[in-house]
């Protein structure tokens, strides 16, 4: 979802009280607003003469992103899932295992991976090699 980019920026966010929007955003991660023009204009006007509520909200937007919908957090979420005692019966090499980090952070780089890949073969190495080339 876009909403994540732009909640990671670190800026306040002004988005629609709709269910698309409220499922994974609170009062205090985004400025929501019922999506009528006169609403909407309230948003901008309260995030405009409120530094503070600016700061508060944007700071909390991009803690979220960071912790719950960054490559790190899906990675580790994944990583949880499956057991961390598997092993590529080549290399002899841990698959999967929680300490692994991930530096690319871009959508399509993770997604790509997974389905080009496969899961059973994402070895420490090989994550590196796919995302430091």
């Amino acid at each position: 979802m876009k909403i994540y980019s732009y909640l990671d920026s670190g800026k306040a966010v002004l988005t629609s009280n709709l269910p698309t929007h409220t499922q994974v955003l609170g009062h205090k991660t985004a400025m929501l607003s019922h999506p009528h023009p006169k609403a909407f204009s309230k948003g901008i006007v309260s995030l405009i003469e409120d530094p503070d509520l600016r700061l508060q909200s944007g700071a909390a937007g991009k803690i979220m992103v960071q912790k719950n919908h960054s490559y790190s957090a899906f990675f580790e979420k994944l990583g949880s899932m499956l057991p961390t005692t598997n092993v590529n019966p080549k290399t002899g090499e841990p698959v999967l295992a929680k300490h692994y980090q991930i530096f690319d952070h871009s959508q399509t780089g993770l997604l790509g991976l997974i389905s080009v890949v496969g899961i059973k073969a994402l070895t420490h190495q090989k994550l590196n090699r796919l995302f430091h080339n």
